[in-house]
């Protein structure tokens, strides 16, 4: 419960306070929140399959988004959009993870008309 309430208070937080955020780091904003939310989907499925893990979701959180960075760093430098490379990968990281929770959610479905057909 306590976490959820921190993540409200730092979303109104957040929309309330204005940050100006320079251009040239827009980019790297950009491939954080979606590193983010690749590992907000993946924590989630764990957390249905039985599998979660701090430490494998910290490391992989972290991994994800500073070899995304790296990439997305190293493409700017040679005048080539490696961070289209990034969205791409994340994204799909992201999809097979929403497919893994909307199938822990049907299975969990399932479950619970079978044990009421049992009653």
């Amino acid at each position: 419960m306590i976490p959820l309430i921190g993540l409200i208070l730092g979303l109104i937080i957040g929309l309330l306070i204005n940050v100006p955020i320079p251009q040239a780091y827009g980019m790297y904003i950009a491939i954080l929140v979606i590193s983010t939310f690749t590992s907000l989907t993946a924590t989630i499925a764990d957390t249905l399959e039985n599998v979660y893990n701090n430490k494998y979701t910290l490391i992989s959180f972290l991994g994800n988004s500073f070899i995304s960075i790296v990439i997305a760093a190293l493409g700017q430098q040679i005048n080539i959009p490696l961070n289209y490379v990034v969205y791409f990968g994340l994204g799909t990281q992201i999809f097979n993870n929403l497919s893994r929770i909307w199938r822990q959610i049907a299975l969990i479905i399932e479950e619970r008309k079978a044990k009421t057909k049992k009653n």
